[in-house]
């Protein structure tokens, strides 16, 4: 079998896998199986070193993305703590700020009760 038809029988087993699983053409699965065959649907015998290129670029490609992922997790929980303390800080103050006007009007409820009585 020579590679284009190799290359024909893996796209219609790839067609038939996808309506087995009822894949649409815009799944994330499908465009890793498209990574995969480009990646190796170019190895020949005179193309390994350039898909050794690819598949360190692809890697390379993932790893930043893992890194910036993190960075973006930090930065939401460090936001989502910020975010904590400020409730708290806005519920004590609340409280307290309750607890201030509780006391001014029971101690003008006395004032005013001496006074009238």
């Amino acid at each position: 079998m020579n590679p284009g038809d190799r290359a024909e029988a893996v796209r219609l087993e790839i067609g038939d896998w996808q309506k087995r699983h009822g894949l649409s053409d815009q799944d994330p699965l499908m465009a890793v199986v498209e990574v995969v065959e480009l990646l190796f649907g170019s190895l020949d015998k005179g193309a390994v070193c350039h898909s050794q290129k690819i598949l360190q670029e692809l890697c390379e490609s993932v790893e930043l993305l893992n890194q910036r992922s993190n960075a973006l997790s930090k930065q939401i929980g460090a936001l989502a703590a910020s975010a904590r303390s400020q409730e708290e800080w806005e519920s004590k103050s609340n409280g307290g700020l309750s607890l201030l006007l509780g006391a001014l009007l029971f101690g003008a409820g006395i004032v005013l009760g001496r006074w009238w009585g």
